[in-house]
């Protein structure tokens, strides 16, 4: 697996897939046809003002390109209860439960603001590096 670095600060999910799928980053961000730089929201700082990548999008190239069908699965990690003697929710955090699933799947993990390529054994960054599953924010 060779680590592809994002070209800016808004393209992690085209190059995470770009990862995840062994080609180049630059050629999905063409296919896609925008490289997700315009200002969209310019009362916001760098890089939340761009455009940048919506998942439909990545559905989409790969729908497109590849003949892929693919889906979006929320895997929610911290779990919610309204069983309580109290007002408001009981928060747990089910992270084995995740660290299960994600044991035996190649996919691309949304954190907040950031996305990364996960092999199944271990994460690989846009920014340059490998990291470990316990340094996800899931």
């Amino acid at each position: 697996m060779k680590i592809q670095k994002n070209p800016n600060g808004w393209s992690c999910l085209p190059t995470a897939l770009a990862m995840a799928l062994g080609t180049p980053v630059a050629d999905i961000i063409k296919d896609i046809g925008h490289d997700g730089s315009e200002i969209w929201f310019p009362g916001k700082p760098e890089p939340y003002c761009r455009r940048g990548f919506h998942t439909s999008e990545i559905l989409m190239y790969l729908w497109n390109k590849h003949r892929l069908f693919a889906s979006i699965m929320p895997m929610e990690v911290k779990l919610y209860s309204s069983q309580t003697d109290t007002v408001g929710h009981t928060l747990f955090n089910d992270k084995e439960r995740a660290y299960r699933l994600l044991s035996w799947s190649r996919t691309i993990i949304m954190e907040p603001n950031h996305a990364v390529f996960w092999d199944g054994e271990k994460a690989y960054d846009p920014r340059g590096y490998e990291r470990t599953i316990d340094s996800l924010n899931i």
